[in-house]
């Protein structure tokens, strides 16, 4: 009954991950940018939906829909000057490779071991990185379908 229910999992998922040093929000990612006076933390990734939107059906129970969640993974690197830029750190891309390596073809489960999805986890195209006060954010996105029942019972 819960559109969003993947999101706390997909949060702990990333966690788990090595060299993690946070997940939080996109609320987090928000304020860093509207206030100049917060900055990101490096190695944290900022986790938002990015959307959700209904499946077209043509037939079957209009009481199931078919919806696609979107999500986005953001991570923040810092780097010191044009010398130091992230993506030419080897360390920032295995980052980035070990995020989409847990989340491609991820399918999360509840608590009884059923999935939650009816597709799994794919990366699609998402944002161009950007540059921000000594800060690389490494956007990534995901997206998923789940199946809504919306009976009355």
């Amino acid at each position: 009954m819960n559109l969003f229910a993947v999101l706390p999992l997909l949060k702990a998922r990333l966690a788990d991950l090595p060299d993690v040093h946070t997940v939080q929000s996109i609320q987090e990612l928000a304020q860093l940018l509207e206030q100049r006076d917060i900055q990101p933390i490096d190695n944290a990734l900022y986790v938002g939906l990015d959307g959700y939107a209904p499946i077209n059906q043509t037939a079957g129970n209009k009481r199931m829909k078919k919806k696609r969640l979107s999500f986005s993974v953001i991570l923040a690197k810092q780097f010191y000057g044009a010398v130091d830029v992230p993506h030419e750190d080897i360390a920032t891309g295995e980052m980035l490779h070990r995020i989409c390596a847990s989340l491609q073809g991820w399918q999360p489960e509840t608590a009884d071991q059923r999935p939650m999805t009816i597709t799994p986890f794919d990366e699609v195209q998402a944002v161009e990185p950007l540059y921000y006060d000594n800060f690389a954010l490494y956007p990534l996105r995901f997206e998923t379908e789940i199946l809504i029942n919306y009976s009355k019972d």
